[in-house]
């Protein structure tokens, strides 16, 4: 009777091509042995990293499973299983793997590492810090670790501690690049933090990065005065993200006589957002699975004439491909709110309410200023019609911006309008509130500052757009939260007839909401103090009062129509905007 499993030796051989990066080589060998020893449990879970590592994570998990049903006291077969999970979003799946291997190997770091991930993807925020804290008291010195820690300690607002995190993962490794990113996102929710901080930062980044890479020589181009402008767009968003959301409109605005357009998907959980893009782009390419170097070569090879990145210091970021120069000239726009610190970062588009003239020499890019608002907003079709409050009810303040914007900073703002307007209540509705110590916590905070909980609503986050967006006819009048104000909650607030409050920042993620109400002419919704942004809310408070029901509806019903004809829902005009600022940018390069 043949053995059940494979000779070791040619075991061996597969697992070091697979070690030594020569894939090509151990994916024929592994599936030739598992067609001969089908029940090998050795060589399914071989199979099975390689296929995760390559991002086949479902493939990945059937050869998980096959080896376990052989075996199943491999713990490190089930900390792989449950991280192909979470990659695919079955994290009910995710966090039972995790435990079952911590239950065969309760002290592998690596485990309550990925255990706190997972807690994280399902808001249990307290969890995952216990995991996450464990991790740490097993392996102190994995950075990785402490950059988790961070990302859970931002979402618990305890910004100190999360900054302090990230530092001591740079201090383990200075050359990590994803924690340098972090902590630049990070200070843009620090009430103190200074554009000059942000760029201090950024600058330290872009030079441990450009320092590593030496620019080689792109090939030449025809002039594009003969041809079309080869435009490509970079993003981890191509997916259900609000930078999908404003950059779908002008994919689909771009004009194809003009540009020829290219994008780059660093996705890792394609979705039906994912689809709708790659049917509306002349060329699509995911570069997931690929390294910087390897993008970098495949861009190259398209001879672009603009790359433009969507997402500067955030999640899922590949500045490491424009520090290497993939492209003749090289933008960002959109997705990120400072510098990128890249001295290959020639541009980053805006406008002149998100960047006064002040802002030049707090960017390594040029500043370039469409003569219209940065971005273009579409409604989505679902959306129900603008309703309103009944009169002579209480004034209700809302905000649906997500929990980690409702800094200290912002309770006390908003505490100081609900001050003002005794009768008034507070509604607020993001997915972080499903969580019962999130919403201890924020009714604490107000309670704190004199306002009692029984004034604050909270509600978790509707996965159905339609009922998500229906909550705005409670509404009376929407309060933006700071240092980082809204953006698609700002627009969505505004297309179901809802008036924004916003205190407009000294840095950009504080100034979106004012950009966004500029371009629809509702710029007198825009404060340049919390004394104004409580004087408005009070002012504005006493004449809903003297509203009827049917007043109030027809004013949401004119405030949605003047949204509608305003620049922020023209993403034609915005492209052919984005078209003439490409040409202009490359002609300047050229010169």
């Amino acid at each position: 009777m043949p053995s059940p499993t494979a000779p070791d030796d040619r075991l061996r051989l597969a697992i070091q091509y697979h070690q030594a990066g020569r894939h090509q080589e151990a994916f024929p060998l592994y599936r030739e042995l598992l067609a001969t020893f089908p029940r090998d449990h050795r060589v399914h879970a071989q199979l099975g990293l390689l296929l995760h590592q390559h991002g086949a994570h479902a493939q990945a998990m059937e050869h998980f499973r096959s080896s376990l049903e052989i075996d199943d006291r491999q713990a490190g077969v089930w900390t792989n299983y449950a991280e192909a999970a979470r990659l695919l979003d079955r994290l009910v799946d995710a966090e039972a793997h995790c435990r079952r291997a911590l239950e065969l190997n309760p002290t592998c770091a690596v485990t309550h590492n990925n255990l706190g991930l997972v807690l994280y993807r399902q808001g249990k925020l307290r969890e995952s810090e216990a995991a996450l804290q464990r991790a740490l008291a097993l392996a102190p010195q994995k950075a990785k670790t402490w950059i988790n820690l961070s990302n859970v300690l931002r979402d618990w607002m305890r910004f100190e501690e999360a900054e302090a995190a990230l530092r001591t993962a740079l201090e383990l490794d200075p050359a990590d690049l994803v924690a340098r990113s972090n902590l630049l996102f990070l200070l843009g929710y620090r009430s103190d933090a200074s554009p000059g901080e942000l760029y201090s930062e950024a600058r330290q980044w872009g030079h441990r990065v450009t320092g590593t890479f030496r620019e080689t020589p792109l090939p030449p181009t025809a002039p594009f005065s003969d041809r079309r402008l080869r435009i490509g767009y970079l993003s981890p968003d191509f997916r259900a993200h609000s930078v999908a959301t404003f950059f779908e409109p002008l994919l689909a605005a771009h004009d194809p006589a003009a540009v020829e357009v290219f994008c780059y998907a660093n996705v890792g959980r394609p979705d039906e957002v994912t689809e709708r893009l790659r049917s509306q782009a002349a060329a699509w390419h995911s570069i997931y699975t690929l390294d910087d170097a390897s993008a970098t070569q495949l861009i190259r090879s398209h001879g672009l004439d603009v790359l433009v990145d969507l997402a500067g210091h955030t999640s899922g970021t590949r500045l490491g491909i424009f520090a290497r120069r993939a492209a003749r000239v090289q933008a960002c726009w959109l997705g990120f709110f400072a510098t990128t610190g890249l001295r290959t970062m020639d541009y980053w588009i805006t406008d002149a309410v998100l960047h006064p003239p002040e802002y030049d020499d707090l960017f390594v890019e040029r500043l370039w200023r469409l003569d219209r608002c940065w971005l273009a907003y579409r409604p989505p079709a679902s959306a129900p019609e603008p309703g309103a409050p009944e009169a002579g009810t209480p004034v209700l303040f809302g905000s649906f911006n997500q929990i980690l914007k409702v800094t200290p900073a912002t309770v006390r703002l908003w505490s100081r309008v609900l001050a003002a307007v005794p009768d008034s209540r507070l509604l607020l509705k993001t997915k972080s509130l499903g969580d019962s110590e999130a919403r201890d916590r924020i009714r604490a905070q107000f309670t704190q500052e004199g306002i009692a909980s029984e004034r604050i609503e909270l509600l978790p986050y509707f996965r159905n757009k339609e009922e998500h967006l229906a909550q705005y006819n409670r509404v009376d009048i929407s309060l933006d939260t700071c240092p980082y104000s809204g953006g698609t909650t700002t627009c969505e607030a505004l297309w179901m007839g809802v008036p924004v409050l916003t205190l407009t920042g000294s840095i950009m993620p504080g100034r979106m909401s004012t950009s966004i109400l500029h371009a629809a002419g509702l710029s007198s919704w825009c404060a340049a103090t919390a004394e104004a942004f409580v004087a408005i809310a009070v002012e504005r408070s006493r004449a809903l009062r003297a509203l009827s029901t049917e007043e109030r509806k027809a004013e949401r019903r004119r405030r949605r129509e003047q949204v509608e004809r305003s620049s922020l829902c023209d993403a034609v005009h915005l492209a052919r905007a984005l078209e003439k600022a490409y040409a202009g940018m490359v002609t300047e390069r050229a010169g």
